[in-house]
């Protein structure tokens, strides 16, 4: 056996690490919040999707103009996506 630096033994091959008491205290004293998925947004009416047209004239000219100048991007269908495709 190997006596580690931060007072427990390890056999040869096990990584060291802290005890689970010390990843406890550790994770105990987090000030930072628990990530956590957004809420499943409810499903909208199954009516008909708006047209490309009316989708594209909500972005604003500046905005398409943006993204046809750096991007070439092109808008060329809408379509619903599945839950959680987008996470």
């Amino acid at each position: 056996m190997v006596a580690a630096a931060i007072g427990g033994t390890v056999d040869d091959g096990e990584p060291v690490g802290p005890s689970a008491a010390d990843e406890a205290a550790m994770l105990a004293d987090d000030d930072m919040p628990a990530v956590t998925p957004p809420p499943a947004r409810a499903r909208s009416g199954s009516g008909p999707l708006p047209s490309l047209d009316s989708l594209v004239s909500r972005i604003p000219a500046p905005t398409r103009s943006a993204l046809d100048e750096r991007l070439r991007a092109r808008f060329v269908r809408v379509r619903k996506l599945k839950p959680g495709e987008m996470l």
